[in-house]
């Protein structure tokens, strides 16, 4: 049984014929119990009205022999006797060998109350009665025609239900397996290598949101691997042009076209430097992302952090005639932080506004205290960043407009390596633009110092 189909159609009809059975036990048991009752109260009250008779035409109980009882119940197949009111005297009987029951007997507790003209005349008593005023007797021709229909009737309505179960639980089946197949087929043919897989989503249920949940891992997997062809041609591409100049220069010291001059050897040394430094980012990159990056965690005044960073930059800052300076808010909580890391962010914040923003802008650096977190902000006034590539700014060599690009220094790796860094930290850096660029770094502040 390989098919969840079978398998779920077949759960569906054990259901309905287990249901099928109880239903139809209940239903005979009910039946007979009621048709019991409903004889026996059919008796006691053919009865009753008849000993009424009896009585009102003596004006007393009849003594043996004066009244004929031969006819009385015999059609009813069962035994009375009627006892006076202290359950003491049998005052009549159907037949004359009848004993009185026992005083704490069933049919005692369960005898009725015969009365003539408002009084209490006698109590009959159903022989063989139990508890529960059940009569028990032998089975009317009748009762048995009834309960061989009734038993009948429900055999029809369970072969009914059961057709009706065996047809609802296919489709049912049918309808939960479908996504089930076409989820398997997709997730073969991801395993293949085939990213662009979609399933329809037919349902909101817990196997909707599995299909909605596949397309989101594949929709994923397709732009992963898109990034990393294009993160690979990237690379490929910065390594490759420090090395060609590495290269050509070296080429050309050999074959005496280039003089071994101070010039020539600090061109190569400068490309030796680029080339290391995008490789040790991309070495801090992909410790970062995996978690693994060592942080030297230890109280410090985001005050410090600030001032470092502004004396930093103050001599790029003034070359460029560009105003850098600070917005520092009053009594600032110590965060506990990796002092160096957090600088090497501020620092690729502050040079690429540097780097964007014109002669006679300003680059402002400001520091505050938001509820919990402590919010660190770079704001530029350049001429910001275009809508279509703020959502892929902190991408790894992603590349944004033009205007963000003015010169090829940088490996392209910094805003991402900043992210990480501050998601390691426990913080959040985001970015909005506009008029000028606004970047915005968000740490926890720990109450514990």
């Amino acid at each position: 049984m390989r098919s969840l189909t079978l398998k779920l159609s077949l759960a569906f009809w054990l259901v309905s014929i287990i249901g099928i059975v109880l239903v139809a036990l209940l239903a005979g048991r009910a039946v007979n119990v009621q048709s019991e009752q409903f004889e026996t109260r059919q008796a006691r009250e053919f009865l009753i009205g008849r000993l009424q008779s009896i009585y009102e035409e003596n004006g007393r109980w009849p003594r043996r022999g004066e009244t004929n009882l031969r006819d009385i119940g015999r059609n009813l197949n069962v035994d009375w006797v009627v006892l006076d009111n202290d359950n003491e005297r049998v005052e009549l009987a159907s037949r004359p060998d009848l004993p009185r029951p026992q005083r704490e007997s069933p049919e005692i507790k369960a005898a009725v109350p015969i009365e003539v003209d408002g009084n209490v005349v006698g109590r009959l008593v159903l022989l063989g009665a139990e508890s529960n005023g059940a009569v028990a007797r032998e089975v009317t021709q009748a009762r048995q025609d009834f309960l061989a229909n009734v038993q009948r009737g429900l055999i029809w309505a369970a072969v009914a239900v059961t057709a009706i179960a065996l047809l609802i639980g296919f489709g049912i089946a049918r309808s939960l397996v479908r996504p089930i197949q076409a989820l398997t087929i997709a997730s073969r043919n991801l395993a293949d290598g085939n990213l662009e897989q979609r399933v329809q989503v037919q349902s909101q249920d817990e196997i909707g949101q599995l299909a909605m949940a596949f397309n989101q891992m594949s929709r994923d997997l397709a732009t992963s691997q898109k990034m990393r062809q294009q993160m690979t041609a990237d690379i490929a591409h910065d390594l490759r042009t420090p090395l060609s100049v590495i290269r050509g220069h070296a080429e050309a010291l050999m074959d005496g076209v280039l003089p071994p001059d101070q010039e020539t050897f600090s061109i190569i040394h400068d490309e030796s430097l680029r080339l290391n430094r995008l490789i040790e980012d991309l070495r801090t990159l992909s410790l970062a992302e995996a978690g693994e990056l060592p942080l030297m965690i230890r109280p410090i005044s985001p005050t410090d952090l600030i001032e470092r960073t502004l004396l930093a930059h103050k001599p790029l800052a003034d070359d460029k005639e560009i105003t850098l300076e600070s917005d520092i808010a009053s009594n600032l909580p110590i965060i506990a932080v990796d002092a160096d890391r957090i600088a090497q962010v501020l620092d690729n914040l502050v040079s690429n506004a540097l780097r964007y923003t014109s002669a006679g802008g300003r680059v402002l650096l400001k520091v505050q205290k938001v509820g919990d977190k402590l919010w660190m902000t770079v704001d530029d006034d350049g001429e910001g960043i275009s809508a279509d590539a703020l959502p892929h700014i902190f991408e790894r060599f992603y590349r944004a407009d033009s205007s963000r690009q003015r010169d090829g220094s940088g490996s392209g790796l910094g805003l991402a390596i900043s992210r990480s860094i501050i998601q390691q930290h426990g913080g959040d850096i985001t970015v909005t633009s506009g008029n000028g660029t606004q970047f915005t770094i968000a740490l926890p502040i720990s109450h514990n110092l």
